[in-house]
């Protein structure tokens, strides 16, 4: 089974990114989500992330508002993006807001006109939209 990768802007998609992962786990997959409260040592998450991002076969992105956005001296999803690109990685864009803001988001976009989309600010517990995982897959 394909090794999964799951990159989000943890402030606003990490609920949506448990949830995923856990489904994805339940159907077989080896798929890696990094918990945010174990991300706080720029030098440590660096290399958690070179080394999940090295071994997967895909990267889904949850975009959000600000996914891509650099965190001051903390590790987050801006550099996970450019990690990302500078490996040539597959990934599957999720739209999680109406209007990316980021160009290096944007530029996903482009590239995947047709992204799913799992909306954040949608009212009570996220839950995976009908089919997201098969298209994971």
């Amino acid at each position: 089974m394909a090794a999964i990768y799951i990159s989000c802007r943890y402030s606003e998609a990490s609920g949506k990114a448990q949830l995923l992962g856990d489904a994805l786990r339940k159907r077989g997959a080896n798929s890696t989500y990094l918990d945010p409260h174990a991300r706080w040592d720029r030098q440590r998450d660096s290399g958690a992330v070179i080394r999940h991002l090295n071994d997967a076969d895909l990267v889904v992105v949850l975009a959000t508002k600000g996914y891509g956005r650099a965190l001051r001296g903390r590790f987050g999803s801006k550099e996970e993006l450019e990690l990302m690109k500078k490996m040539e990685k597959h990934y599957m864009l999720i739209k999680c807001c109406e209007d990316l803001v980021e160009e290096g988001v944007k530029e996903l976009e482009f590239r995947q006109p047709d992204a799913p989309e799992w909306l954040l600010g949608e009212p009570g517990e996220p839950q995976l939209p009908g089919g997201l995982v098969d298209l994971v897959e």
